[in-house]
């Protein structure tokens, strides 16, 4: 029979292994910070890529779009919309593909909110939904200060209902990117920190290499690129300031809708070193609307420029890694 342990050799037993324990996590906690700090500096040497599909929930068709794109495409990272008439079948979906990064895509504009109508009046329309423009969004955002509070509560409320479904929320960004407004970004941030999400999308284009592929809508891209890429430039530093990070470029702003497979092969061919980001608009079908969809959006060219074999070499001889928000410095 095994004899009983001593009162005093428990004790010293119990301070032993809890010394070993508290040992054990240190060295596993240093270990991790120094995967990740090699990573990090891995990826600032190479080109690292993420490729992101908006506007996920919106409807079933585009859900499998995204799903196909990833499983058969090069698609890593989806943003979620709540809101979406097809939300339950993503969230489905995206848990039945743990490997897809998925973040969340807010909704301010071209859109039904996920709070009663009533709670945001100066938010939403006599039907309940918010503005279709998003320069007069951002303008009456902007000015009227009674919105600012009822934003807060709309856009806490998408977060928790996010939460709610389990997912890890990977990355920030939002529907027509109404986010980098200056009265939302804050509001923006301020929940980020809240709900503990490092990754928020700055909206910045290459404006120079966009005019050498596409030379079409100038007037568009000189307006959105100089608008953009000051605000992406003030906000880096207040969220590296705060922790927060972001890739080195986005490329999708000046070419919306219209992401085509010889404009982002050219882009792939001109990709330099650190993590970029591709946005696109995708969809399996083209007769099924939803409220917010773009008329003059290309989705089916789209959805085959990520599944496109020529796309996918370009990817592998450019020296291409895909990554998710997951590894943003």
């Amino acid at each position: 029979m095994v004899g009983i342990a001593h009162p005093t050799e428990l004790k010293r037993l119990i301070r032993y292994f809890t010394r070993l324990n508290t040992q054990i996590k240190q060295e596993s906690h240093f270990a991790k910070q120094n995967h990740e700090v090699s990573d990090r500096r891995e990826l600032s040497s190479m080109k690292a890529l993420i490729i992101n599909g908006d506007d996920f929930g919106a409807t079933r068709s585009i859900n499998r779009a995204i799903i196909k794109s990833h499983r058969d495409g090069i698609l890593t990272s989806a943003s979620l919309m709540v809101n979406g008439g097809a939300f339950n079948d993503a969230v489905e979906q995206a848990k039945r593909n743990p490997n897809l990064s998925v973040g969340i895509h807010l909704v301010l504009v071209q859109g039904r909110p996920t709070l009663p109508p009533h709670i945001i009046p100066d938010l939403v329309d006599s039907k309940g939904y918010f503005l279709n423009s998003s320069v007069l969004a951002g303008l009456k955002y902007f000015f009227i200060k009674s919105t600012r509070e009822q934003i807060e509560k709309e856009l806490r409320a998408q977060m928790e209902k996010f939460v709610s479904t389990k997912l890890e929320i990977s990355h920030i960004n939002s529907h027509l990117n109404i986010h980098m407004q200056p009265t939302i970004f804050n509001i923006v941030l301020k929940l980020a920190k809240e709900f503990g999400v490092k990754n928020i999308r700055l909206t910045r284009d290459n404006l120079f290499l966009n005019l050498k592929l596409d030379r079409g809508a100038l007037a568009y891209k000189l307006v959105h690129s100089l608008i953009f890429n000051a605000l992406a430039t003030i906000y880096r530093k207040r969220l590296r300031g705060h922790g927060f990070r972001g890739t080195d470029v986005v490329y999708g702003l000046l070419q919306s809708g219209n992401m085509y497979e010889s404009y982002v092969t050219g882009l792939l061919n001109n990709l330099k070193d650190g993590v970029s980001e591709m946005y696109f608009h995708l969809d399996s079908s083209p007769s099924e609307n939803w409220y917010g969809k773009v008329a003059n959006y290309k989705y089916i060219e789209e959805f085959q420029t990520l599944l496109s074999k020529r796309t996918k070499k370009m990817i592998q001889d450019n020296s291409i890694r895909l990554v998710d928000y997951s590894h943003v410095n």
